[in-house]
């Protein structure tokens, strides 16, 4: 649970404003493209990380039955592994989640 919380202090308020950033672009060429693409692909992956840990602490606290996809990312959190849902958004790493949070 205190790692659930520590990651959702640490990307709970994290977002690439995409439109803010483009409008303030000088120019629009292939690295501008990329640029923003990857700020796509990592703002997917801060969704699905909130969503996630929000629906764990609804577990945990009684709120919702833990379900099977709970379980796995509460044993990820505890292995201290990439939970899987979290691995298909983001870029292919061996590193392990303790890496991310720092």
């Amino acid at each position: 649970d205190a790692k659930s919380h520590d990651l959702l202090d640490k990307f709970g308020d994290k977002y690439f404003d995409v439109e803010e950033l483009v409008r303030n672009l000088d120019e629009m060429g292939p690295y501008q493209n990329v640029f923003i693409q990857e700020m796509d692909v990592i703002n997917a992956l801060l969704a699905e990380i909130k969503r996630s840990i929000k629906e764990l602490q609804l577990g945990f606290a009684g709120e919702l039955t833990m379900s099977e996809s709970m379980e796995d990312l509460m044993m990820s959190l505890y292995n201290d592994n990439v939970p899987a849902t979290w691995a298909k958004l983001a870029w292919p790493s061996m590193k392990s989640l303790s890496s991310w949070n720092k």
